[in-house]
């Protein structure tokens, strides 16, 4: 008997040849892609991240990012440009979703910030400058 615990995981029951039950799970991984976006901001960085393609969450981790750097509510000019290069997860062919921001590029009144995404030893995640 199987029973999907969810997307990625199931729970697979057998019986064995003495009655008893075994119990084990399964574990499917995302397929993770490259992908990229990016567009020049008119009136929000929201407004110009969705005209781009890029979902909310990405939205987000962008703005979270930089958030050292640039006030995304007082700082941001149209004209202002981004450039995303991040994960796209895909089970069984189908996209399923996005996964984190790999790199990025934020031009704010002429001033060019970069970030690159590092994993260190301890499995801490981070962003750095190149």
């Amino acid at each position: 008997m199987k029973y999907g615990l969810s997307e990625l995981e199931t729970l697979v029951l057998e019986r064995a040849p003495g009655g008893e039950y075994t119990k084990n799970t399964t574990t499917r991984e995302y397929q993770r892609l490259t992908a990229y976006g990016g567009g020049t901001i008119k009136n929000s960085l929201f407004l110009s991240a969705k005209r781009a393609g890029l979902s909310e969450k990405l939205t987000m981790e962008l703005a979270h990012i930089f958030g050292w750097d640039i006030d995304f509510v007082l700082d941001i000019r149209s004209g202002d440009e981004f450039f995303v290069v991040y994960e796209e997860l895909y089970l069984d062919g189908e996209l399923k979703g996005t996964g984190h921001i790999i790199s990025a590029e934020f031009v704010n009144q002429g001033k060019t910030y970069q970030a690159v995404r590092y994993t260190d030893s301890q499995d801490k995640v981070d962003y750095y400058t190149p």
